[in-house]
């Protein structure tokens, strides 16, 4: 099983991204919290398919938010609002430096992950959703740079529900 993360942090805001590949499935799970929001997540569960030993797809099957309590529940995915499958596509790349602008904030008081080996990139010719959940998800993976994690002890046995 492979496992990439991202990760920010500032003084004012939080977001980890974790991807785990696993054969034809796939998991992306977001944890995101800022000043003056409540904490949010989202796991996704969707089938992968690697097109090049470099590019795939993961095809959203399953949606799910993060209540108060920390359980999932599902999100309906309403076919007028997303009139084709949330597909998000990946591109494996060498070891690559992540770019932070001298003149942002994030290189005043922040961090992010330094290094990233695959990159996401949200489908979506036919447009996004203008708002909810689905925008919500959209924004927190469209580019983001993910770098390749080392196995955990255990991380293979971990139930198989990738």
């Amino acid at each position: 099983m492979e496992h990439f993360r991202y990760e920010l942090h500032t003084g004012s805001e939080a977001e980890v991204i974790d991807l785990w590949l696993n054969g034809l499935r796939g998991r992306i799970e977001v944890a995101y919290v800022a000043m003056g929001t409540t904490e949010r997540g989202y796991r996704l569960a969707c089938a992968h398919q690697p097109l090049s030993p470099a590019f795939g797809i993961l095809e959203v099957e399953q949606a799910e938010t993060r209540t108060a309590d920390g359980e999932f529940v599902a999100v309906e995915l309403d076919e007028e609002q997303v009139p084709l499958p949330l597909v998000v596509e990946y591109l494996r790349v060498p070891l690559s430096p992540v770019f932070v602008h001298g003149g942002s904030s994030l290189a005043f008081a922040g961090t992010v992950t330094p290094e990233f080996t695959l990159m996401l990139a949200v489908y979506d010719t036919d447009g996004r959703p203008e708002r909810g959940v689905l925008r919500e998800i959209y924004d927190h993976l469209d580019k983001r740079k993910l770098a390749a994690q080392e196995a955990e002890p255990g991380a293979a046995t971990d139930g198989g529900s990738v």
